[in-house]
């Protein structure tokens, strides 16, 4: 039988380790927990005793790869955890649910709906509505993950950006990430405009070599990316191949009308990816520097 405990100590958030040494216990966590059996040990936010609430989003990870049949009896449970957008793991259940077919959990929505207005719950009525609004065709969902030739871009969840935060030794790109976060939080049905995407080595899977983060969406349609690559791996061209795919999605999403960036006047690196990726020069400065557009090339 899988101990239930060794899989919460692989789950919880050490300090100690970087954010790579930590994801790779997680994914042994996570490989454990796929021999549980009874999935009430990960309806974290319900078992207050644990020690840890760096436990609950690798938990929702957990529930969130069982099959619609496995998680069929522990609905209401599931809908419960949609109570607060702030909960660890609450984007990662909410995206499960939408996943689901709707008739096999119109029962548990209908009584979690009538639950939030009996209660007057808005927060948790308007997450309900959030997950029914996410659902496309047959109730699937599409994944938020971008490839390019080399790389898979995709928005962290908000237990990884708080590692982020914790692990970050420089205080203006902890200040920054804090930012990040406290806007996914507070605008989570808009949260892939505030989130740090991951640029993830496609030969290399779990090696993340950059990341972006866009800055929210103006009220114009405006959105403004900032970008950055770890260690190593400069002069390999991944930031140009991240940015061009990262502004060719934005730009075909609703609501936005162009990307901008601004770089140091003395930073012609940055400058060079921004030109290949699209870019052009604005004419204006901003607090960094010089400002950039990235327009659609058709409208």
């Amino acid at each position: 039988m899988t101990n239930i405990d060794k899989i919460y100590d692989l789950f919880t958030w050490d300090s100690r380790l970087t954010p790579e040494e930590y994801r790779r216990r997680e994914q042994r966590g996570l490989a454990l927990a796929k021999e549980v059996r009874y999935l009430y040990p990960f309806l974290q936010p319900f078992l207050p005793e644990y020690k840890s609430k760096s436990v609950w989003e690798p938990c929702a990870k957990a529930l969130a790869a069982r099959t619609d049949g496995e998680l069929l009896p522990y609905l209401p449970f599931l809908f419960d955890w949609l109570k607060d957008p702030n909960w660890p793991g609450e984007e990662i259940i909410l995206n499960r649910l939408a996943a689901m077919p709707p008739a096999a959990t119109e029962e548990a929505l209908r009584r979690s709906k009538r639950g939030a207005e009996n209660d007057g719950d808005g927060m948790w009525l308007a997450e309900l509505r959030r997950m029914e609004s996410l659902r496309t065709d047959g109730g699937k969902i599409t994944p938020m993950k971008l490839t390019t030739d080399r790389l898979l871009l995709y928005p962290v969840e908000d237990g990884e950006m708080r590692r982020l935060i914790e692990a970050e030794k420089d205080g203006d790109l902890r200040q920054a990430y804090a930012e990040m976060l406290r806007g996914c939080l507070a605008d989570p049905a808009r949260r892939v405009w505030h989130a740090v995407w991951y640029m993830e080595a496609k030969d290399r899977p779990g090696t993340v070599v950059g990341d972006l983060s866009f800055k929210g969406i103006a009220p114009d349609g405006m959105v403004e990316i900032g970008y950055g690559l770890r260690q190593g791996c400069c002069g390999k061209g991944y930031m140009t191949e991240a940015v061009k795919a990262l502004c060719g999605w934005a730009l075909t999403q609703p609501g936005v009308s162009r990307v901008e960036a601004e770089t140091a006047p003395d930073n012609a690196a940055s400058q060079r990816v921004l030109s290949r990726a699209g870019f052009v020069p604005t004419g204006t400065n901003g607090e960094e520097g010089p400002r950039f557009v990235c327009q659609p090339t058709e409208r």
